[in-house]
């Protein structure tokens, strides 16, 4: 697969005098579903905000389909690739279908308006994050996981080539958090919606995401299928944390932990 989005040796810190990523290379393949994971402080989220180009590199840089982010306009972008931080603020009183509706701006020309197709698109994202009953209520007056999946249908609205979730999963109930994951793996595999998540949530990802990279302190310490990076190693590396990994009756990866080891 080519790489879509990708980091081209790459520094970045807070300030001048500490790095927390030298020399950085990292690359989403196109049409892949990758989670991005570690400890707290392991550098995720820096990550995420030079992808999205929040976040300025000091040097290197991050490339969409092999060119600048830098050189790319904001609408441009936008066209192009989604995003759903972690956290979710709306200074004005937007309904539901109207913060949704602001998806579509970056197909549009500057004075036109909603076309049916538009509208299509607008329905079908609400629909499938179920927040349709929701349209005509107050985005500020909804709880976390509606604001959530309310956020997420406006990026799926956009139609981009690359959606990009900080911890999508993290204000949302058990069902709606699997729903959720299980909507991105479809997406991802009817549509070839690319897609990369931050999540502190290890088995969930090993789940439903074809890659995993495990990141701590600036460095990427594993990287490849969920089978390759959870590995008990790995795991007490990144997190200084024993634990055995066993399979359930469907094959699926759990970490257990060892309670019988010592550190």
């Amino acid at each position: 697969m080519k790489t879509i989005l990708a980091t081209d040796k790459l520094d970045f810190g807070y300030n001048s005098t500490s790095l927390l990523l030298n020399n950085f290379n990292f690359g989403i393949a196109e049409e892949s579903f990758t989670a991005l994971i570690g400890p707290n402080g392991s550098g995720k989220t820096t990550v995420f905000n030079l992808l999205t180009g929040y976040l300025n590199p000091l040097s290197g840089s991050v490339e969409f389909h092999g060119k600048s982010l830098k050189q790319l306009s904001l609408r441009k972008r936008a066209s192009m690739m989604a995003v759903v931080p972690q956290s979710i603020n709306s200074a004005l009183p937007y309904t539901v279908y109207q913060l949704v509706a602001m998806g579509r701006i970056s197909r549009l020309s500057r004075f036109a308006i909603l076309s049916k197709d538009d509208k299509t698109q607008i329905e079908y994202a609400m629909d499938v994050m179920d927040v349709t009953a929701l349209r005509e209520q107050q985005f500020n007056c909804l709880s976390g996981g509606e604001q959530q999946r309310t956020v997420i249908a406006a990026a799926l609205a956009q139609e981009p080539k690359v959606l990009l979730l900080d911890e999508p999963t993290s204000s949302l109930d058990l069902g709606h958090g699997n729903s959720l994951m299980r909507l991105l793996r479809q997406l991802n595999r009817d549509k070839k919606l690319t897609i990369m998540i931050i999540s502190h949530d290890i088995q969930l990802a090993a789940h439903y995401c074809q890659r995993l990279t495990l990141m701590k302190d600036g460095k990427i310490i594993a990287d490849g299928t969920p089978d390759t990076v959870i590995k008990p190693e790995h795991i007490m590396e990144a997190y200084n944390e024993p634990v055995n990994i066993i399979r359930d009756d469907n094959g699926n990866l759990l970490l257990s932990p060892n309670f019988t080891d010592s550190k």
